[in-house]
């Protein structure tokens, strides 16, 4: 996924790069309707950029997660770090 953010870390577009199954599509760009991000800073100051962000789906039988269980923490070292 493509990631734009606003100033705020606000996602305020998404658009898929290439995905395997057309049906995940949709889904996967409403998830990102409710992300949000440290802004980019440049000489101290917010500024809109932009991100890629690889999605990876799994189907498991096991009892469903909550989303936080699935989530990583943010991290400075993280190669999508802003």
């Amino acid at each position: 996924m493509e990631l734009v953010l606003d100033e705020a870390g606000n996602v305020l577009a998404a658009s898929i790069r290439s995905a395997s199954h057309d049906e995940l599509k949709a889904p996967s760009i409403e998830a990102t309707k409710e992300w949000k991000f440290q802004p980019t800073m440049v000489n101290g100051k917010p500024v809109k950029s932009k991100l890629r962000v690889p999605f990876s789906f799994e189907n498991s039988p096991e009892k469903e997660k909550s989303i936080h269980d699935r989530i990583l923490p943010y991290s400075e070292e993280s190669p999508f770090a802003l």
